[in-house]
């Protein structure tokens, strides 16, 4: 990271193929306000259904993503641009000075999901740093078994970590529906 020169770090799975014009806009959407760290693009399959439109947290610290694999990249529902609660870590694109404002030593996750969550929520409470999703810029998935599957176990342990990380931000966020009883998360 130290390395890298620009402004922007963009984070890219080997699975995956940005399609024209999206890495343009992404930074776009990095650079139109100051208020943004983290950028996703819509993530679709070669079948133009959507795979992730920027992902939700519930106050029992569940993830689940916008869109669903049945819905067409042309609906309504995931074409305007909006803050998310995280990103896909997938393909993400990042404000490099944000991102070394974190301890990146107290963040440490199984799954590349709950990680990036993560990120997303302290750069959110710590410095009211934005998550936005721009669906002009679209990323497609080449193969959908690219990574290796981390454990339920280890997913139960993320999750009940970032749980206690943000108990009180949880609880109060304004998004979260979920009902889910969050002592499950102990079991």
């Amino acid at each position: 990271m130290t390395a890298a020169r620009g402004r922007y770090l963009v984070f890219l799975n080997s699975h995956c193929r940005m399609q024209e014009h999206s890495l343009g806009e992404l930074f776009r959407s990095l650079s139109s306000s100051a208020e943004r760290a983290v950028v996703c693009p819509m993530l679709c399959d070669s079948e133009a259904k959507v795979l992730s439109a920027g992902n939700i947290v519930f106050k029992d610290a569940d993830i689940a993503r916008y869109g669903s694999a049945q819905m067409s990249i042309y609906a309504p529902y995931v074409n305007y641009l909006r803050n998310t609660d995280c990103a896909d870590p997938k393909c993400f694109a990042i404000d490099k000075a944000a991102l070394c404002r974190l301890k990146l030593s107290d963040l440490s996750y199984y799954s590349d999901e709950y990680l990036l969550c993560a990120l997303c929520l302290h750069l959110w409470y710590r410095f009211s740093l934005q998550t936005v999703y721009q669906p002009l810029s679209r990323v497609m998935l080449l193969n959908s078994e690219s990574a290796p599957e981390v454990s339920a176990l280890s997913r139960a342990e993320d999750r009940r970590k970032l749980f206690l990380s943000f108990t009180n931000e949880l609880s109060s966020h304004h998004l979260f529906q979920n009902s889910f009883d969050v002592r499950a998360l102990d079991h």
